[in-house]
Order: C-alpha cells, then structure tokens, then sequence
C-alpha cells in the first residue's frame, strides 16, 4: 500500500501479460489456507459526514506471496516474497523495479525505533503504546491505540481461513516497513502494534479509522477491506502480469524508484 502520503499514513499495487500456458497460477501450489484476496478502500471522512476516497487497492495472497495492485495512478505494484526474504516495487508509469531485502527492512526499523528512544520521541509517535481491547454493548470488541494527537479504532472480525491473519498482518508489516525505510509518511509503529495484536487475537481487521487533532485541526480517515476467498479471472491475469513485470523491468536501486 506504498501509494500517496495520506495512503501511506492511514493504513499502511504490470503491462506484459504472461500467455496462458505459462501462468505462473500453473506452476505454485497454494499454501495452507489457500488463496485469497483483499480489497482495500482508503477515504477521508469530511466534516458534513462525506467521503472523499483517495485509495483503493487490491491484494491477492497467491502461493506464499502478496501482490499488492493500485487500482488508482499511478497505479504501481508491491510484492511481498517472505520465503524469498525481499519486497519488490514496480513502477507501471516508468517501467522499473527495485528489490528490497527483508534484511535491510528490519535493520531500518530498528534504527528508527532506537533513534526516537534516544531523542525521547518514541511515545510521542507511537513507539510501545498499548494496544487496548474494548468489549462493545453488541458483544462485539474493537481495538484501540492511542498517542500524541492520533488514535487508531479497529473493528475486527473471523478470518475466512485459518492462515489469513497471519498471512495479512505479514503483508501489512512489510510494507510498513517499506514505507519506513523510504521515508514515505509518518514512523508506522502503533499501526504496526495495532495489526500485530489483532493477528495475535486471530482475527482480521474490518475498518480501522484513524483520528487526527493536530494544532487545532481534526481530520478522520477510514480504511476498509474485504476478504475474500475466491481469486477472480482479472486476479489471476494480474498476477501472472506481475511476474512478467519482475522479468522484464528495469532494475534500479531504491533511492531511485519513484516516490
């Protein structure tokens, strides 16, 4: 979800179409759960009650990867590979793409953490704040986090599939990071917290809002996703056009992929 600086904040996605019968659908199995996608809206929440969406993305989990597709310009593709240990960026306006090791995802993070410990910032952006779980009057729980300014509110619910929180707080984990290590929006961590809290739990996320009172200003945005366990036929062609992006683009290095 590597996409516009509001995207990146709030939550935390191919021109040569692989031929049928080298789909790369034909050639991986489907890990435990099976696979699944999730659909992804972004939007802020305007003061008269509107919105305003400014992100929508689809993202397929196939055979031990996520693809994570923008449906909106530029329109560009992020691939998380945990066995491969790398995330890579595709760029469908300039036709490059850059890897990046998992390694040097972790090691950024840790540097980042360190460094507002140190400044003694950590809690003012969100480094080990408490994740809190909140029994509603219905019986259903939300989760809560809260810091200087920002409070995140999830709804939860089951997965479809055993495997499917994990598998999603992954993805979501990585690209934070990604997000973190480009110096893309604000430090993810309290996002990061919230996501890996609500894994533990075993449950999936259904719409997080994110609430916002700086210098006076209120501002709200809402995320939503649907899962999904069926791929669909446009699924399939943009995974398998993903997989000829990673072959045929041009390979630069981070700094140098587009923002």
């Amino acid at each position: 979800m590597i996409r516009s600086s509001l995207g990146r904040f709030c939550a935390f996605a191919i021109l040569f179409a692989a031929s049928e019968t080298s789909s790369v659908f034909a050639e991986q199995a489907a890990p435990e759960g099976g696979d699944f996608r999730v659909a992804v809206e972004i939007a802020e929440i305007l003061s008269d009650g509107s919105e305003k969406v400014f992100d929508r993305r689809v993202v397929i989990f196939y055979a031990n990867k996520a693809y994570d597709f923008a449906m909106l310009a530029p329109n560009d593709v992020t691939v998380v590979d945990p066995v491969g240990g790398h995330v890579t960026m595709l760029s469908r306006k300039q036709n490059v793409r850059s890897v990046i090791p998992h390694l040097e995802l972790v090691e950024a993070t840790g540097r980042m953490r360190a460094y507002l410990v140190k400044e003694k910032r950590g809690k003012e952006l969100g480094v080990g704040v408490p994740v809190q779980v909140i029994a509603g009057e219905d019986g259903n729980s939300h989760y809560e986090v809260a810091f200087t300014g920002k409070k995140y509110t999830s709804t939860v619910s089951k997965p479809l599939a055993s495997d499917h929180a994990a598998r999603f707080a992954e993805f979501n984990e990585w690209v934070a990071r990604v997000n973190l290590y480009r110096r893309l929006g604000s430090p993810p961590f309290a996002r990061m917290a919230l996501g890996s809290q609500i894994s533990d739990d075993g449950l999936i996320p259904g719409e997080i809002e994110l609430q916002i009172d700086a210098e006076g200003q209120k501002r709200r945005y809402v995320t939503r996703y649907t899962f999904a366990k069926k791929l669909t036929r446009d699924d399939q062609k943009r995974v398998d056009d993903a997989a000829g992006m990673m072959t045929l683009y041009t390979s630069v290095p981070p700094a140098n992929f587009p923002r």
